[in-house]
């Protein structure tokens, strides 16, 4: 026999204590699913609703009669057996004519007359939301043949696809920023062969609230005033295909990654002169996370090298080469604290001069002859200031 009755959905009806609080809050974090929330009492039944359609997109018709069957299958449908939507409540598989469902899944099934079954679900609130799940051919013996939609407000394509096979699910994944009133339907056609005939197809759907963006890092955390455009990673937790990266409140070209990483491009013109920005994530709908600096450096000096020597009265002479990697002068350089060996140098502070971009210093440092014996290998630490700017550096060194 052919399968004619479609499947609902999973049985459980919302409070109306439960959709009062959906209606509240924002939905942040809050996962609506089609099979564990419906019910054959109610159409709608709080976000769910079930009907058909003329045609993929056409105005929505609820279904009006529900029923159930000797093996408790539950379903709504129109004036015929189909077009309907269908339930399975047991603990184990149900088969039917030429069809089986697993317990606990909905399908649903194209009309005689050419009408859409339509799953549709309407936003209670407004914010960043993720459509997961799959549609399946349930029909063995035909296979099932129909095509697959899913609806931004009954006409805006998010997912279509076809289904011509049994037990084999077409996934989706779409992101989507949405309004209160807003509805997304998961429609079911005839499909490629133009026929009603078979057409069981299930439906596994849930539909996520995003949660807020968490901002927990970023990498590179500074740069030099005045250097090229680069790339920043920003690293996190709840982050959205549609989010994107703020460089003091305004959006930076984004790339999505993952949920818990963000690529954005920083130009040269917003790191020119030496300051602070704030960075921060935004989900449109959704929200913006809490903000981290980044620091734009006048420029940066580097310890990059240290020649020692000891003089007549066992001191340890020091001669520093600093190195400015960064784009901009460094005047008034001074060493104001220095270590060899845990031993605090005699001359501080210590002038450095000025150091031009990309270009070397030296500074002179004197250490008691306390700080360690000949051959030994230790630590030198400095760390100081030149105008707008701080520096520290560390290398290891062979005592002469």
């Amino acid at each position: 026999m052919r399968s004619y009755r479609p499947v609902g959905i999973a049985l459980m009806l919302f409070t109306a204590a439960l959709l009062g609080g959906f209606a509240s809050s924002p939905g942040k974090a809050q996962t609506y699913d089609a099979a564990t929330q419906f019910s054959f009492t109610q159409n709608p039944n709080g976000v769910w609703s079930y009907g058909w359609e003329a045609s993929t997109g056409a105005a929505l018709t609820l279904y009006a009669t529900p029923a159930t069957d000797g093996n408790g299958i539950e379903w709504w449908n129109g004036a015929d057996i189909v077009p309907s939507v269908w339930y399975n409540p047991n603990t184990q598989s149900v088969s039917e004519y030429t069809w089986t469902l697993p317990a606990g899944k909905i399908a649903f099934h194209p009309g005689s007359q050419g009408q859409n079954s339509v799953v549709r679900w309407t936003a209670p609130a407004g914010g960043s939301v993720v459509i997961s799940g799959d549609f399946i051919g349930y029909d063995y013996q035909y296979p099932t043949t129909t095509d697959v939609h899913v609806l931004y407000d009954a006409s805006v394509s998010l997912f279509d696809g076809n289904i011509a096979s049994y037990n084999v699910p077409l996934n989706f994944s779409v992101t989507r920023a949405v309004n209160p009133g807003d509805t997304i339907d998961f429609n079911v056609g005839y499909g490629g062969d133009d026929s009603y005939l078979g057409d069981t197809t299930g439906l596994d759907v849930s539909i996520t609230y995003a949660a807020i963006p968490v901002l927990n890092g970023l990498s590179p955390t500074s740069a030099n005033a005045g250097g090229p455009a680069f790339t920043l990673s920003v690293k996190g937790s709840g982050f959205a295909s549609n989010s994107t990266v703020d460089w003091n409140g305004s959006p930076l070209s984004t790339t999505y990654v993952s949920a818990a990483l963000l690529k954005a491009s920083v130009p040269a013109a917003l790191i020119a002169n030496a300051g602070k920005a704030l960075v921060t994530v935004t989900t449109p709908h959704t929200g913006t996370s809490a903000s981290k600096p980044f620091k734009i450096l006048l420029t940066t000096l580097k310890l990059t090298k240290a020649s020692l020597s000891r003089d007549g009265s066992g001191n340890i002479q020091a001669t520093l080469t600093l190195s400015n990697i960064g784009y901009n002068s460094a005047t008034n350089v001074s060493i104001t604290k220095a270590t060899l060996n845990g031993v605090a140098a005699t001359n501080l502070p210590a002038s450095g001069g000025s150091i031009a971009a990309a270009s070397n210093g030296t500074a002179s440092l004197t250490f008691p002859g306390s700080a360690g014996t000949s051959g030994q290998v230790v630590s030198l630490k400095v760390s100081g200031k030149f105008t707008g700017g701080t520096f520290s550096g560390a290398l290891k060194v062979t005592l002469p």
